[in-house]
């Protein structure tokens, strides 16, 4: 068999902050998937053509947003279809498929984050802090270079945790699914991500640095 070609198609990408939060709907496209995964698996080349279209944004968005580098967000992306690719033939629907394909992600992005032993992101908290009672896109600007600076030191599975809440827009029960945790110890990561990142925006304000 044959790959296809993973090459991406990302020239207008890098401007990422600006592309509106994608939202799959999975329970409609099960069948769908588990028929491109067996076609895959059968060396079809258009199938994997297919599911790199329908998921191509919404991962290059969870790496970027980690790692706010657009070459790396790019690269992992298509590290991801490969590691689809050959696990297709094996692949057992025991999940959704968009918890498979995201624990695939995440182990690509713990692997890159122990690499680079940095952490970025951005405009995962404007639901606590909308970036527009900042004023003008200069202060938006230095409301999210401080984002980037602040999720810095927050744990890997916090941040994780996060981005799949409300980046993606999953329940907690998937998100544990993805991460082998409880819901509880989900919400917990979640609640500590918040408390960090508001805390540490709070204090600059407090300052009046912002």
């Amino acid at each position: 068999m044959q790959c296809a070609n993973l090459t991406l198609s990302y020239e207008a990408k890098a401007d990422v902050q600006s592309f509106p939060i994608v939202c799959i709907d999975v329970k409609n496209s099960v069948a769908e998937e588990l028929l491109w995964l067996e076609q895959i698996s059968k060396g079809e080349s258009q199938a994997l053509e297919r599911l790199m279209e329908k998921w191509e944004d919404s991962l290059y968005r969870f790496f970027y947003r980690s790692l706010s580098h657009h070459a790396d967000s790019q690269d992992l992306t298509q590290k991801t279809f490969l590691r689809v690719y050959k696990a297709a033939a094996s692949y057992v629907p025991k999940a959704k498929f968009s918890t498979w394909l995201f624990t695939i992600a995440r182990n690509l992005l713990i692997d890159e984050i122990k690499k680079r032993n940095r952490f970025k992101t951005s405009e995962v908290m404007e639901e606590t802090h909308p970036v527009e009672d900042f004023g003008d896109e200069a202060r938006i600007r230095d409301w999210r270079e401080i984002l980037e600076h602040s999720i810095r030191g927050i744990p890997e599975n916090q941040r994780t945790a996060l981005l799949l809440r409300v980046q993606q827009e999953w329940s907690y029960a998937e998100i544990a699914k993805v991460m082998k945790a409880n819901e509880q110890m989900v919400k917990t990561w979640i609640h500590r991500a918040r408390q960090v990142l508001k805390s540490k925006i709070n204090d600059l304000i407090a300052r009046g640095e912002l």
